[in-house]
């Protein structure tokens, strides 16, 4: 897995920046954009999901999203560790794609929000994210947004809810599996898709 996250580090910073936003209004380019993006196995189920047109919501892992993410984990043990100081006993988070670094994580769920209820020794996890593509997102890929956008408004496609399974895990877990991946190198992506 380490191997595909290193080639896709490779493709967002060395080949995607020396194309232009223009470039994507070219419908061949998007279709390679898209077919790139269906070979990981989550990203492949929501494209199918989402041009089905049923709309329907997708259940996710949710301790796999975090876990696989060392930045994602990082941010949460800092906010439930803040809402900890403050006595709070829940809390939500907002996670931006660019801080999401594996592949089959980035291209499906994308941006996504997590929510902790603080119990006495353990922390009940969640994740919610829209798959949806907007008109006119500030992003390189703005136009294939664009056009994914109008095929949700002909009917062609729809929109749907992603949401992750409760997980229930302790503070000193989230700690420990942060200290252990902390070691591993995760990469810094500037793009978002």
């Amino acid at each position: 897995m380490k191997t595909v996250s290193t080639f896709d580090l490779y493709l967002w910073n060395l080949f995607v920046p020396k194309l232009s936003e223009e470039s994507f209004k070219n419908r061949l380019v998007c279709l390679l954009a898209v077919s790139y993006i269906s070979v990981y196995q989550l990203p492949r189920k929501c494209l199918v999901n989402y041009f089905r047109a049923k709309g329907s919501d997708m259940v996710i892992d949710s301790e796999a999203v975090i876990m696989n993410n060392q930045e994602v984990l990082n941010q949460l043990t800092e906010a439930i560790a803040s809402s900890k100081r403050n006595g709070s006993t829940a809390g939500s988070l907002r996670i931006c794609q660019t801080d999401v670094h594996k592949p089959n994580y980035k291209y499906s769920i994308g941006s996504f929000t997590i929510n902790y209820l603080i119990h006495d020794e353990s922390i009940e996890i969640t994740l919610k994210s829209g798959y949806h593509f907007q008109l006119n997102p500030d992003r390189l890929t703005r136009h294939l947004h664009g056009w994914f956008h109008s095929l949700t408004t002909k009917g062609y496609a729809k929109s749907f809810e992603i949401k992750g399974n409760p997980w229930t895990t302790s503070f000193p877990e989230l700690l420990a599996a942060k200290k252990k991946k902390k070691a591993e190198r995760q990469p810094k992506l500037s793009l978002l898709i």
